[in-house]
């Protein structure tokens, strides 16, 4: 008889622990969330002037004109784009330009004519700065596009070294692939303009400025 109660309550502890395993299953509280971490570690690239790199500058011809001794307007064609490229860098930039005088060499008595007193405008159209890098509609976080600023460009003066801020972009913005869209105005040719094949060097120069 001993032996049986034993047996009894030993099935009887059994399930009594069944039942409390059960209960605690049941009455698990299942809105504890429990977290996670997904992480990236993204660098910038790099190219020759670190994360964010002036790709290419264009060049500008005017149209060859005939002297009749008054003022007169050369037509500018450009020949590539002003492109620059922010590898996913955090700091702001800018680009300038800065000229030359326009020059001419006499090919017979050597001596050099500088065309005083012309001029042209670099000017950008808002509309026409885009991206290249990504025209997704689900990329609601778009770089903001970078402002501009038109650069006169006085044929007779010196500008090399001072240069005209022409685009910037603030810290943040300005990421991605940008084709600047600029544009160049008619040559103002003085009525005091000698004969000559006039060139002058354009210097387009990157920097990280903006803040």
């Amino acid at each position: 008889m001993f032996k049986k109660t034993l047996g009894f309550v030993a099935v009887a502890a059994a399930l009594t622990g069944l039942g409390l395993a059960s209960t605690t299953t049941a009455n698990a509280d299942s809105t504890d969330p429990t977290t996670t971490n997904a992480t990236v570690n993204l660098t910038a690239g790099t190219g020759t002037d670190g994360s964010v790199t002036l790709v290419s500058a264009p060049s500008i011809s005017f149209k060859d004109s005939t002297l009749n001794g008054s003022a007169a307007t050369a037509a500018a064609t450009l020949t590539g784009n002003l492109i620059v490229n922010n590898a996913g860098g955090a700091d702001g930039w800018g680009v300038t330009v800065s000229a030359s005088p326009m020059k001419a060499t006499n090919a017979t008595t050597n001596k050099v004519s500088t065309l005083k007193g012309g001029a042209y405008t670099l000017s950008f159209a808002p509309s026409a700065i885009k991206s290249t890098t990504d025209t997704s509609a689900d990329d609601t976080n778009k770089s903001t596009v970078p402002s501009s600023t038109d650069a006169k460009i006085d044929t007779g003066d010196d500008t090399t070294g001072s240069g005209t801020t022409i685009l910037t972009a603030a810290a943040g913005d300005g990421v991605g692939t940008w084709n600047g869209g600029v544009k160049a105005s008619d040559l103002t040719v003085p009525a005091s303009a000698i004969e000559g094949s006039y060139t002058s060097t354009l210097t387009w120069a990157l920097n990280n400025a903006p803040a």
